[in-house]
């Protein structure tokens, strides 16, 4: 308030000051209140992504090793050697606690979705039904980190 004199020009001014303040202070206790419990929600959906990457990483290499020379089945040990370095590739970025791992996240949900097609076309092998719903799982996992970092 003005000190020197009572004006109309210094009330609205201090109404306006109030007024951004306390927009200001209640946007601070909002981001504090709320912030830590998006970081822990996204970083559980993380968590959840990497598990389901380190399952496709394993049941990718079984498959790829089991088709390995089998006639017919060279573009599925493709996409399943693809699909493992992909996740491989995301799993150390998030242990090494990148920043960025958008542009990860697309290509191993790309990969994925590649490998779990194919291998569904193969579902009557045990091994390539197993790969087909670890890499569909997979790929919906990182679909929703996508989703959260949109």
């Amino acid at each position: 308030m003005c000190m020197l004199t009572k004006c109309e020009s210094c009330n609205i001014f201090l109404k306006l000051c109030k007024a951004l303040h306390y927009q200001v202070l209640h946007l601070t206790l909002y981001q504090f209140s709320y912030k830590p419990n998006f970081i822990k929600m996204k970083n559980k959906i993380n968590e959840s992504c990497i598990a389901a990457c380190e399952i496709c990483v394993d049941t990718c290499e079984t498959c790829s090793i089991e088709n390995k020379g089998k006639p017919g089945m060279e573009y599925s040990v493709k996409l399943c050697i693809a699909c493992k370095d992909a996740c491989n590739e995301l799993i150390n970025a998030s242990k090494n606690n990148e920043n960025n791992l958008d542009a990860l996240y697309k290509i191993c949900e790309d990969a994925c979705i590649a490998c779990a097609t194919e291998c569904a076309k193969h579902s009557d092998m045990h091994h390539c039904k197993v790969c087909a719903d670890a890499c569909t799982k997979c790929a919906a996992e990182c679909k929703a980190m996508l989703a959260i970092a949109a």
